[in-house]
């Protein structure tokens, strides 16, 4: 986060890992949560005057720079970060990482479905249905949402223990595909 400015406001999408949450709030910044879509992430950093946007597939957005995922800019600003702190994989050692699992399933009715899915899911969590359905629990978060793209749907998930991943994605993946197949 730029200490220069002070400006400590980030935005991610629904998708945003663990990791992401968690080193905003240590540095003591703000994140904004989004529906997946680097448009969504520029409108935000627009409306929030924010200082960085992106998202997990790897389409990134400066406050000075285009409302669109910018490569070359993209390249620059990690150059800086290696020329200033050095190997990024040494910085990378520096976080934890989670087990993650992503399935896709298709369906033709993709957001009859999603809509369906969201009737089943039980849970003391945190939703947010702006894009499908996100959970946060208190060890981790799970995402599920009809493809953009395809007639897939899609659930996305991290845990902070394999077992706790394992078993979230056996008892989700039998509540989609049971609606699927209705």
């Amino acid at each position: 986060m730029q200490k220069e400015s002070g400006n400590k406001k980030i935005i991610s999408t629904m998708e945003a890992s663990l990791i992401i949450r968690e080193t905003v709030a240590r540095a003591g910044g703000k994140i904004t949560i989004t529906p997946v879509g680097s448009l969504y992430v520029a409108e935000s950093l627009d409306r929030k005057n924010a200082l960085f946007g992106g998202e997990p597939c790897g389409e990134y957005l400066f406050r000075n720079g285009l409302r669109v995922p910018d490569g070359p800019l993209t390249a620059a600003k990690l150059v800086e970060i290696f020329v200033k702190k050095g190997k990024l994989s040494m910085l990378a050692a520096k976080f934890k990482n989670y087990p993650m699992a992503r399935e896709k399933f298709r369906s033709e009715r993709k957001y009859e479905t999603v809509e369906s899915v969201k009737k089943e899911i039980k849970t003391k969590g945190k939703i947010n249905d702006e894009d499908g359905i996100r959970v946060d629990e208190e060890d981790g978060w799970f995402l599920i949402r009809a493809s953009g793209t395809e007639p897939f749907v899609r659930l996305t998930m991290e845990y902070k223990t394999r077992e706790k991943l394992e078993q979230r994605k056996e008892e989700l993946a039998e509540i989609i595909k049971k609606k699927i197949s209705k």
